[in-house]
């Protein structure tokens, strides 16, 4: 990876299109350890261009999660989706402050958390946790996209913690 990103963003663009949709595929077959080589794949490109700066344009960023949520969607089983947000959750801790328009894909996946049937609710507060420290830690870089947060976290038991209140003073 780290020897294709000097080339030139259309060109990322096609090569990502490409192995993204071969990985989406994959994940779509009966072998589970083909989908979690996949999706950890996946996580490590995305992960480079963040690292790099790759992915500041504004609809690349949709583009690089877009996958995650094509796997999401049509889970084989409930240990794959697992994956998927274990990924995602390992992404936005990483590089929250590298993350611009991504983060509409990255929380509608956390939005569809809470109503997903086979999680667990142990599962589900892990993750709204790793949600809620992410945006107080990095409140600068993700106050665009606050409204999201908020309407994210009202999908869990439809509660907004009130702390995420008192960060939103620093808006104005």
């Amino acid at each position: 990876c780290e020897l294709n990103i000097s080339r030139k963003q259309h060109i990322l663009k096609r090569i990502y299109k490409i192995i993204s949709d071969f990985l989406v595929e994959l994940c779509k077959t009966e072998e589970q350890e083909y989908a979690i080589t996949a999706i950890d794949i996946l996580r490590q490109i995305v992960i480079k261009f963040l690292e790099f700066k790759i992915a500041n344009e504004y609809k690349f960023q949709k583009e690089i999660f877009l996958p995650f949520t094509k796997i999401f969607e049509n889970p084989k089983d409930i240990y794959i989706n697992e994956y998927v947000v274990f990924s995602i959750s390992n992404i936005i801790q990483l590089y929250p402050e590298n993350i611009k328009n991504g983060w509409i894909i990255v929380l509608q996946i956390y939005k569809a958390i809470p109503n997903f049937d086979g999680f667990k609710n142990k599962f589900v507060q892990q993750n709204s946790s790793v949600l809620f420290k992410v945006c107080e830690e990095n409140f600068e870089s993700i106050k665009g996209y606050f409204i999201y947060f908020i309407n994210t976290f009202k999908c869990y038991n439809n509660k907004v913690p009130t702390e995420i209140f008192y960060l939103s003073e620093f808006l104005s």
